[in-house]
């Protein structure tokens, strides 16, 4: 009985493939009043959304309460993603050429935002979709530009506390792609900010240590002035830099940076030192503004790390 229901459902969610546009909106309705109940139909949502995407108003809603509903309520173990379920949907949404979907982005976030767990590799992926959406547009929208952060955000609940070499290359790979376009003035901080969190956390002696002040969600929500209020002043102590250079003549000399800066703190930061700091990254060509953001952010937040990072780098 339930298989000849599921059949049912599944032959009513296909036939919206020869409905009229003026048809689908009622049919999709009925077809979602009870629910998904089985993988083949979930199946058949997603792989019909590069039809409906754009042109059903209800569509990406509803196919993603439907897709959320099966993986986190009807598949066991309940409110949790599972390594198989996540293998299953990424072949799904990977196996579409083209531009990236704003559906399967926004389904992977809620996913990832709903679930009490799930593997790591389903918000890498949404970052890595909203970042080729924004670079195949040409520039970062307001809304991509909060997709990115809750991708960014989504990956600290799976144990990623700071920000990783993959997460800030193609972040800095994005913000190459449209460094010279009308960007939305969220992205520069955003990028300030991820990015910022990567090269602290990778310049620490012992990150763990420093959890709380170091935890990416602390970097995306607090305000100017507050991210590292308890850890000014230690750049110039332990092991700070030797991570960020083999040469421990290199290392120290950015701790005595580091000191000095200390001692000159709330000087404005001149443009000459804002390149030299581009040059001593290898950052090529042109500063965009996000690059500048993050320049300005590190010597306004921390700026014994922002002169020691000048020397270790």
């Amino acid at each position: 009985m339930a298989d000849t229901q599921a059949s049912n459902v599944l032959t009513r969610i296909q036939r919206l493939e020869q409905a009229s546009r003026d048809e689908v909106e009622t049919r999709i309705a009925d077809v979602f009043r009870d629910g998904v109940v089985v993988r083949a139909e979930a199946e058949a949502l997603i792989q019909l959304t590069p039809r409906y995407t754009g042109n059903v108003p209800s569509w990406n809603a509803r196919m993603i309460e439907a897709v959320c509903d099966y993986l986190l309520e009807q598949e066991s173990p309940h409110r949790w993603i599972t390594d198989s379920e996540a293998d299953w949907l990424i072949a799904l949404i990977m196996a579409r050429p083209g531009e990236s979907l704003i559906a399967d982005i926004d389904l992977l976030l809620t996913l990832v935002r709903k679930a009490e767990g799930a593997p790591p590799r389903l918000g890498l992926l949404a970052l890595e979709l909203v970042c080729k959406r924004i670079m195949t547009l040409g520039q970062a929208l307001e809304e991509d530009v909060e997709r990115v952060r809750s991708a960014v955000y989504a990956q600290s609940s799976e144990g990623g506390l700071w920000v990783t070499r993959k997460e800030a290359n193609l972040l800095f790979q994005t913000n190459d792609a449209i460094a010279k376009a009308d960007n939305a003035s969220a992205w520069n901080d955003l990028f300030a900010r991820t990015i910022g969190n990567h090269l602290l956390a990778a310049a620490h002696p012992d990150p763990i240590t420093e959890m709380d002040a170091l935890a990416r969600e602390e970097w995306l929500k607090r305000p100017e002035g507050g991210v590292l209020r308890h850890l000014a002043g230690v750049f110039s102590s332990g092991k700070w830099f030797d991570r960020l250079t083999y040469d421990p003549k290199k290392a120290a000399a950015a701790r005595q940076a580091a000191k000095d800066a200390a001692i000159r703190a709330g000087k404005d930061v001149t443009a000459g030192e804002s390149d030299w700091f581009l040059q001593r990254l290898r950052w090529d060509g042109d500063v965009s503004p996000a690059e500048r953001a993050l320049i300005d952010f590190l010597k306004r937040e921390a700026p014994g790390f922002a002169n020691g990072l000048f020397v270790a780098a």
